[in-house]
């Protein structure tokens, strides 16, 4: 963090006092400027970490997503990843496929100069043109790989994280709550002994979806709808604007959803987003969302 009022870095001090009703003499931790700007003569004023930790969980808890909403985005992003798995695996093994053609032929070339049937030169052209086109197709196998690995973690902890943060906040321990700060956003500053953050901007777009959508949802009724069916029938409209639909292509989406923006904007972010590790994550998550 750093002083809204000279720019240079806070720290963190230890003061001992006495508590005149309990008698008994009690620490207490206190950020303040280091005032290392000897140019500027900074009047800011220390601040209690329980101050700041009040500040903290106040922006998140305006920024937190609806339980209901919350419980929805994973029953919906449960579907959705099985369509994406098995649409990936299809892109897949036709790249690796893809792969061992061009291997093949890089061998092959190789066997027709062994035996005389191409010249060194028309091998040299044959291996330069296979091993560039090998190297493309490596390529491709590689994005699809790391897509998996991205598409998993983004939308997983993009709607954790939302839901979950003052949790991780209040209960993790200290390297969680540390990620869970660093996590919000940037540019971290204590101004007139209050914290100030620039949220990353995936908030700003999944509370906005929220406050779109909930309301159709919640109008929906689908809690009383039984039948698994009719409740996808109702659902059917809205779906699409909630997360990438089932006629989307995995290789360039279509219609802008809230999940792609939610992850286009923290895959941009000028940091990346919090990953709460798995073993907090099953200690902290709030029964109404189970």
């Amino acid at each position: 963090m750093t002083c809204g009022e000279c720019g240079a870095r806070v720290t963190a001090s230890e003061k001992k006092k006495l508590n005149k009703t309990s008698g008994k003499i009690e620490t207490y931790v206190y950020y303040h400027c280091t005032k290392r700007k000897k140019y500027i003569d900074c009047k800011a004023q220390p601040v209690t970490v329980s101050k700041l930790e009040d500040d903290i969980v106040k922006t998140i808890e305006t920024n937190l997503i609806d339980p209901e909403f919350y419980k929805l985005g994973l029953e919906t992003w449960k579907e959705v990843h099985e369509l994406e798995t098995d649409q990936r695996q299809k892109i897949y093994e036709a790249q690796f496929k893809n792969v061992e053609e061009t291997e093949k032929k890089l061998d092959r070339a190789l066997t027709f100069l062994f035996d005389g049937t191409v010249t060194k030169e028309q091998y040299n052209i044959q291996k330069q043109e296979l091993e560039k086109l090998l190297t493309r197709e490596k390529d491709k196998l590689a994005q699809t790989e790391k897509r998996a690995t991205n598409w998993r973690e983004l939308t997983e902890n993009v709607l954790h994280f939302s839901a979950l943060a003052v949790e991780a906040l209040k209960h993790g321990d200290v390297q969680v709550r540390r990620e869970t700060l660093s996590s919000l956003g940037w540019n971290h500053r204590i101004e007139s002994k209050k914290l100030f953050i620039n949220l990353h901007s995936w908030f700003t777009v999944l509370k906005k979806g929220e406050e779109e959508l909930l309301p159709e949802i919640k109008a929906l009724e689908l809690e009383k709808i039984v039948d698994k069916q009719r409740r996808m029938e109702a659902f059917a409209t809205i779906r699409p604007r909630l997360c990438v639909g089932k006629d989307s292509n995995l290789r360039s989406p279509k219609a802008p959803d809230l999940q792609s923006s939610a992850i286009d904007h923290s895959a941009t972010d000028a940091f990346s987003i919090l990953i709460i590790p798995s073993s907090a994550l099953l200690l902290i998550v709030p029964a109404s969302a189970e």
